[in-house]
């Protein structure tokens, strides 16, 4: 190995893809180079595969066994490895085991099933003594429909055990309902291509369902932003319509802050960032939903920047750069942003194949309007947006404006451009 290159330090950038194909930019401006690795299976999901930005990366391994990752981490000890930083949903494992070869900041080893199985994660947080949702982890259908009537629920929620983005993830009120999300569930594949052969049945929580994004460093747990989701459609399971930006002045903010930190304290994240959903119940008390040990993904950080002053995928690097200059944020930065923020999940209402060009020159002209980002082209299927089997959102966009009137006026506005929209590409109109 020549010189230059241990002169340098290193970054290993476990899947980046999504939000985390974002990181290595962040670093390669603090003079790092990165390193991806990923494992073959995840390589060759496409819908990711097409988000990683090669050009950020000094190398590029990718792994497909347990034998393999002993070659590949005799091939890293030659590298001044800074950190090891998992990119997405599924790289979390590969990322702990990696780390576990180097002296970096890591989390807690004891805990890696925790941060990515939803059963283990419940439970970890439960012995924690926090508030978290009654559970039954089963391959059987008619232990689900055991449980629901023994238990006396009206709702339950069941979900694979460690997918994300809402994958297969239902909610039943009756034993016929439990019965068929089971089945769904059982034997077939997730978002990442791995078997279910387990699902995972939890009594649903009531409330305002809220995100919470963090950064932690050696402990100390940085909220960097927190988003309240909303629905407009009855009885939907997760966020439907948009998430606006919550104030630290707002209603539930420092009851959600204290709880997601003592959450991300049971299940073993001392360093790095999390992904949080949770809901508020009527009386101020929050439940935890899940956590990802990650960024949030699809997020626009230049958007949240512009408002904040500061994102999760930056603070996540000077966590790593310079992990006492992260701790004076906690004695500097608040949200108490006079600005209101939005960000909007498109849903498409139709579908058919994409005919013609996207224009959006009049939704670009929106005065709150900060991106809008498209995810279809002239050729592709656009499907009717149905995130439980796996239709996903044609697209989200950032709204910003100087008050909620604003807001409001122009949110309108979009969604009445947004539906002719799809209309338009596959000449319906």
């Amino acid at each position: 190995m020549n010189n230059s290159i241990k002169k340098c330090d290193f970054i290993i950038i476990v899947g980046a893809y999504s939000s985390g194909a974002k990181l290595a930019k962040y670093f390669l401006e603090h003079g790092y180079k990165c390193i991806h690795v990923t494992s073959q299976k995840v390589w060759e999901i496409a819908r990711l595969h097409k988000t990683f930005i090669a050009k950020d990366f000094y190398a590029n391994y990718i792994i497909d066994d347990e034998h393999a990752l002993d070659e590949l981490i005799c091939k890293l000890s030659k590298f001044n490895i800074k950190a090891v930083i998992a990119g997405s949903e599924p790289s979390v494992i590969l990322a702990d085991k990696i780390a576990s070869y180097f002296d970096v900041y890591k989390n807690d080893l004891s805990k890696t099933m925790a941060r990515r199985n939803k059963y283990f994660m419940i439970e970890e947080i439960r012995k924690a003594g926090l508030r978290a949702p009654a559970q039954l982890k089963t391959n059987c259908k008619h232990d689900a429909v055991s449980w629901l009537q023994r238990n006396g629920y009206k709702n339950v929620i069941i979900k694979p055990l460690a997918s994300s983005s809402s994958d297969s993830v239902y909610k039943c009120s009756n034993k016929d309902e439990v019965s068929c999300a089971v089945d769904a569930i059982i034997g077939h594949t997730d978002l990442y291509n791995e078997v279910n052969n387990e699902a995972l049945v939890q009594e649903y929580i009531d409330g305002a369902e809220y995100i919470v994004n963090s950064v932690s460093s050696r402990g100390k747990h940085y909220i960097t932003d927190i988003w309240k989701g909303y629905s407009n459609t009855p009885n939907l399971i997760s966020t439907d319509s948009y998430a606006d930006l919550v104030r630290s002045c707002d209603d539930h903010y420092d009851a959600i802050c204290e709880y997601t930190k003592k959450v991300l304290d049971a299940i073993g994240i001392i360093n790095g960032s999390a992904h949080t959903e949770l809901r508020v119940s009527s009386d101020g008390s929050p439940c935890i939903i899940e956590v990802g040990a990650r960024l949030a993904g699809k997020a626009n950080f230049d958007a949240i920047n512009l408002v904040l002053g500061i994102n999760q995928a930056q603070l996540t690097v000077e966590s790593v750069n310079s992990p006492e200059r992260f701790l004076n944020y906690f004695k500097r930065h608040n949200s108490n942003t006079s600005k209101c923020m939005r960000y909007v999940y498109l849903a498409s209402h139709v579908e058919g194949m994409v005919k013609k060009n996207v224009s959006v020159e009049h939704i670009l002209a929106l005065d709150s309007l900060y991106s809008l980002h498209l995810q279809f082209d002239v050729g592709d299927y656009l499907f009717r947006t149905d995130k439980i089997r796996r239709k996903s959102r044609p697209g989200y966009a950032y709204l910003i404006a100087d008050n909620q009137d604003k807001l409001e006026l122009d949110y309108q506005t979009f969604k009445q451009y947004e539906a002719a929209l799809y209309e338009s590409v596959l000449l319906l109109d």
